[in-house]
């Protein structure tokens, strides 16, 4: 990769996050950062999209054969690209909205906003900060998995790394706020924010799935030098 590329990714997150953050704070840019991160804008569409092309590319890394790759590799790139596209699609509540559907009745009891998604459904209602919790943890863990050859094919690449430390420092500070609220103005950021967190887990769900592709491919490529075995 090259370094420029490497520079860009390693640094996108501060940035996606500092800029919206500064948005918000500024008066006179804060009706625009609101419109941007508000439900059903810019920022909650390219969430959609970066989730469902992580979908798309998770699915063709479940296709993959190749000289050392284990059996269960392909299952878990499959497990991915399912759990990719559902939260992309939660993202839109599986296009309720957009199509103009009603949500039945059964779920309609269940779901605290009305809507056809399971992010609103009981105990969920309220808890996305531990879902992106979750999420930035979980990225950390696979970036520790580049060092385990047995999970080297699944592992996430370390320029990742800075992706999930700022979803994980995030989604930290956005719990212990809602514990121990630390002042309004500072809980209207994080809130706002967080739409911003989400896309960022997309593009890092998003750049998981492209830079391991890149990976595969050069080992068909030395494969095909080498010959069949």
């Amino acid at each position: 990769m090259h370094t420029r590329a490497l520079h860009v990714i390693t640094y996108a997150p501060v940035v996606l996050l500092g800029a919206s953050a500064l948005v918000l704070l500024i008066p006179a840019t804060r009706p625009t950062g609101l419109w941007l991160l508000a439900e059903d804008r810019v920022v909650e569409d390219l969430t959609f999209v970066a989730f469902l092309a992580a979908s798309m590319i998770a699915a063709r890394l479940a296709w993959i054969r190749g000289h050392g790759v284990q059996w269960w590799v392909r299952p878990v790139y499959l497990l991915l690209a399912l759990t990719f596209f559902g939260i992309g699609m939660e993202e839109l509540s599986w296009g309720q909205r957009q199509l103009g559907f009603e949500t039945p009745a059964w779920l309609r009891d269940l779901n605290r906003q009305g809507e056809i998604n399971l992010h609103n459904v009981g105990a969920l209602q309220g808890r996305s900060e531990w879902m992106r919790l979750c999420g930035g943890l979980a990225g950390l863990v696979a970036v520790a998995g580049r060092g385990i050859p047995a999970l080297a094919r699944i592992a996430a690449p370390v320029v990742l790394r800075p992706w999930f430390l700022v979803i994980t420092g995030h989604a930290v500070v956005d719990v212990f706020n809602d514990i121990v609220p630390i002042e309004p103005r500072f809980d209207f950021i994080m809130q706002r924010t967080s739409e911003m967190i989400e896309l960022e887990i997309g593009l890092a769900a998003l750049l998981y799935g492209w830079l391991n592709l890149q990976r595969f491919r050069d080992v068909f490529q030395n494969d095909s030098k080498e010959g069949p075995r």
